[in-house]
């Protein structure tokens, strides 16, 4: 008890623990977006020569994962609210970097395709996303935006870095290799931080939100009320805010994954190096990643709304730009502009979510909107695979993908301006918006 009062009543000069949180939880996206989704586009080629799979069939990568993901991101945010997110994180540390060693003596085509798209994509799920925002939403309430903004950057910094890495490991001629080393670092950075430093919400160790001496005062209980609310599935189902934000997000991750999935080849198809096309995405990647301060910055103090709204608008713009990008110039404003909007968009939806409905069921309320928003990119990546293989361009699915985000993005526009208008159908009551 001693202790426990101790920690609670720390000066506010103290590191709060909620930061080193933050840093173990953006860990996991640094290694599954710089080596599972970012540097993806890099072993297409690799993957073609040695098992003879066509780019559509590779895209199906795309799609088995997603609708993995479908199935799984629900039960994940579930056990990220009751179980806690430390043990999903540690348990997809554990998947993920097992499934990439795997894949480094796997030669048998069909058993690799399964690997390298259902094992994975459970593991990337555990990992990151979900489980890792739920950890974080846990800790903060006025720096939410933030810290969220700043749990999102790895996923940009693993661009930055595994990008160029994998591409020196890929120019040694052994792409197995590549994987070897990418499920040894997991499995001994990753799963050791989890377990050891990672703590699912401040209470567990005698603190407040935020770092706070002291729970809020009197007069602020109805915010902490509603972001402690414990929302049941049927609930969030009901809310209708949980509509808007569907149909609001929909297309978001169609964006980045025709972008992350297809930017590599696009751009050496055009005449450009692999190495040049490696530091292109490297820097979209790092313009994704610094310009996530701004925007977690403007996320605590500015309507959550517009801002991502505005954010999808710009990234939209840049998947169409690099549907058609044929020069240095292009390529140059396409990875500045899309990666940075990219990062707003990465970094606005989940404090958006966590606003919406509170830390202790941001899991389950981000669990049952990812299949959701997972439908379109399971459709879109390997039409778009297939449609490249039949006329050599990607240029009329990136166009529609683009204009159709923009559209949906506005329902996002309809959710109230404040917390305190939420609504919520009772069991029973019936339907309307």
């Amino acid at each position: 008890m001693r202790a426990m009062t101790t920690l609670a009543t720390a000066p506010r000069s103290r590191l709060f623990y909620g930061w080193i949180v933050v840093l173990v939880s953006a860990l996991g996206g640094f290694v599954v977006s710089g080596a599972g989704y970012a540097a993806f586009g890099q072993f297409i080629q690799p993957l073609s020569q040695a098992f003879g799979w066509p780019v559509g069939v590779i895209g199906l990568v795309s799609t088995v994962r997603l609708v993995t993901a479908m199935v799984v991101s629900p039960v994940v945010g579930w056990l990220s609210d009751r179980v806690g997110p430390r043990v999903v994180l540690a348990a997809g540390a554990l998947i993920t970097g097992a499934a990439y060693l795997a894949l480094y003596f796997i030669s048998d085509p069909v058993v690799f395709y399964a690997v390298f798209t259902v094992a994975m994509a459970l593991g990337f799920n555990m990992l990151v996303g979900t489980p890792a925002q739920a950890a974080v939403a846990r800790w903060f309430r006025r720096q939410r935006g933030m810290a969220m903004a700043i749990v999102s950057m790895g996923s940009s910094f693993g661009g930055v870095f595994l990008v160029p890495a994998v591409q020196l490991l890929l120019a040694g001629g052994d792409w197995r290799w590549a994987f070897g080393v990418i499920g040894a670092g997991i499995l001994l950075v990753n799963l050791p931080l989890a377990v050891l430093f990672l703590r699912d919400d401040p209470e567990s160790l005698g603190l407040h939100a935020d770092g706070d001496a002291s729970p809020p005062p009197v007069a602020a209980a109805s915010e902490p009320a509603h972001d402690d609310r414990q929302w049941s599935a049927r609930e969030i189902w009901s809310a209708p805010d949980f509509r808007h934000l569907a149909i609001g997000l929909l297309f978001t991750a169609s964006l980045w994954s025709l972008i992350e999935f297809y930017q590599f080849p696009i751009l050496t198809s055009r005449g450009v190096d692999g190495g040049t096309a490696a530091l292109f995405i490297s820097i979209y990647s790092l313009c994704a990643a610094l310009t996530k301060f701004g925007w977690g910055y403007l996320a605590d103090r500015v309507d959550l709304r517009r801002l991502l709204v505005g954010a999808l608008w710009l990234n939209a713009a840049g998947l169409a730009l690099l549907a058609f990008a044929d020069n240095t110039a292009l390529f140059w404003l396409y990875a500045t502009v899309s990666g940075a909007t990219g990062g707003g968009q990465a970094a606005l939806a989940a404090p958006l979510i966590a606003q919406r409905f509170g830390r202790r069921s941001y899991g389950a309320a981000a669990g049952l909107l990812m299949p959701l928003t997972m439908i379109v990119p399971a459709i879109a990546v390997p039409v778009a695979g297939f449609a490249f293989d039949a006329t050599y361009t990607y240029a009329p699915v990136f166009v529609a993908v683009a204009l159709l985000a923009m559209l949906t993005s506005t329902s996002l526009l309809r959710l109230p301006g404040r917390r305190e208008t939420m609504v919520v159908r009772e069991p029973g009551a019936a339907s309307g918006g």
